[in-house]
């Protein structure tokens, strides 16, 4: 099922919480833990594709923005600039 795109937030900005947007998508969410609701919103498209807040900051500005993979320091390339400066 395709779902439109929804935020995480209401207009002024305030974070609407996993229980509010789960709410919108008609997902019962009485017997579910938190995993379990990241879990679920991670299983739709329009979650997988939204950028961060800083890649919305930034794009904005004409910046581009790498992210790169969390707990894999070594494969960050300013890890080898720092090496080299040493």
């Amino acid at each position: 099922m395709e779902w439109k795109l929804q935020t995480m937030t209401f207009a002024d900005g305030t974070p609407k919480g996993y229980i509010r947007v789960l709410a919108e998508r008609e997902i019962e969410t009485r017997r579910m833990k938190l995993y379990d609701m990241c879990v679920e919103l991670a299983s739709h498209s329009d979650f997988k594709e939204e950028k961060s807040q800083i890649e919305h900051y930034l794009n904005n500005r004409d910046h581009g923005c790498t992210l790169l993979l969390k707990f894999h320091c070594k494969l960050n390339p300013i890890e080898r600039c720092w090496a080299q400066a040493k």
